[in-house]
């Protein structure tokens, strides 16, 4: 098959949980012989279109700011990154056209391209946000709440990576759903070595949803606590915790096998973020033989990949954190639903019923 991927950013030039999905999927399809093509923007130097980890890669438009200081998305960059796809795309003939559903906007010339060329459009949804759109642009939130609902209702075939996410779809749109968790490189995972050991761990991207503030303020003088990532709020972070000497930032880490060495090692990963699509963290967190807490917050899909008692409040995060350090129940987790093969075996099974369809 010839597949073309659509995503305005890309592993490894933009880390995230996203890209990396795009990432681990397009590569295993390539080494099983199908031709993949990623269109995105430009992230690297040299000409537009090049060869890379078996993809053929193509900047159809320049690389746009993505996020404004506050480390919020910015709508010009994804209708400008937007206004390129429909003349890329429709030059060439695909099998199969998959979109990224972040930030939107690219949808509707793909889902023209496919309509028009009569061939299979997927969407993967990583969350649905709804009624949050007004908690993030205030009143502006519903003209994101509107395109949102249209995206959904063009989306022919859905790939949703959490069941969270497929419920709030649902209640949008009929169209054909296939749930398709994001996955994880165990075997990379078992050969990770151990790093420094921390009591409590968190990874994850330094902005405000993240919560790493309140883990702080809940942590304070009694736990030794890791901080691992990057974002528009690290500097605040760093700030907050050199008031307490067991708490490092360690940023950004240059080497993903890094980050599973300290997981390996910390006694608790700790994360209490409001919101996640997923949540690949806690994910990698639990295959390295970690216990994860996370937060119990409606829109946060982690809450699905952990057991009810590795749940908390606000209210009883510190209290579940003393309660998991003296006593840690056994982790009721099955890395086989998580194996990038096994995920990709069947988004190729997919495709190719479509096709037949």
């Amino acid at each position: 098959m010839k597949i073309a991927f659509l995503s305005d950013s890309i592993y490894p030039y933009f880390k995230g949980g996203k890209e990396k999905r795009i990432f681990e999927i397009s590569t295993a399809l390539s080494k099983k012989g199908h031709d993949v093509h990623i269109y995105t923007m430009k992230w690297w130097k040299g000409p537009k279109i090049k060869k890379e980890n078996g993809l053929t890669l193509h900047a159809i438009s320049p690389k746009f700011k993505m996020y404004s200081k506050d480390g919020k998305r910015t709508i010009s960059q994804a209708i400008k990154f937007s206004l390129h796809v429909f003349p890329e795309l429709i030059k060439e003939n695909f099998d199969i056209i998959e979109v990224d559903h972040m930030p939107y906007f690219q949808i509707f010339p793909a889902y023209l391209v496919a309509k028009i060329k009569r061939k299979p459009f997927f969407v993967t949804w990583h969350e649905y946000w709804g009624n949050y759109w007004f908690d993030y642009l205030g009143f502006k939130g519903i003209f994101g709440y509107i395109v949102e609902n249209i995206s959904a209702k063009l989306s022919t075939n859905i790939n949703v990576v959490s069941r969270l996410t497929q419920r709030r779809l649902r209640k949008v749109t009929n169209n054909k759903m296939n749930y398709s968790p994001n996955g994880i490189d165990y075997d990379l995972i078992k050969k990770s070595k151990k790093k420094k050991s921390f009591d409590l761990l968190f990874a994850g991207r330094m902005i405000k949803e993240k919560n790493v503030s309140f883990l702080i303020d809940q942590v304070k003088n009694n736990y030794t606590l890791g901080i691992i990532g990057s974002g528009p709020e690290l500097e605040t972070i760093k700030a907050k915790a050199k008031e307490y000497p067991n708490i490092e930032v360690l940023g950004m880490l240059p080497r993903i096998e890094d980050v599973y060495g300290y997981m390996k090692s910390a006694k608790l990963f700790t994360f209490p973020s409001i919101r996640e699509g997923f949540g690949i963290a806690p994910l990698e967190a639990m295959a390295c033989g970690t216990p994860t807490l996370v937060l119990k917050a409606k829109d946060n899909a982690s809450m699905y990949l952990v057991d009810k008692e590795f749940i908390a409040t606000k209210s009883n995060f510190k209290e579940k954190i003393d309660k998991l350090m003296k006593k840690t129940p056994k982790l009721n987790f099955k890395v086989e639903n998580y194996l990038w093969e096994n995920i990709v075996d069947q988004i190729e099974e997919n495709y190719k019923n479509a096709i037949k369809y």
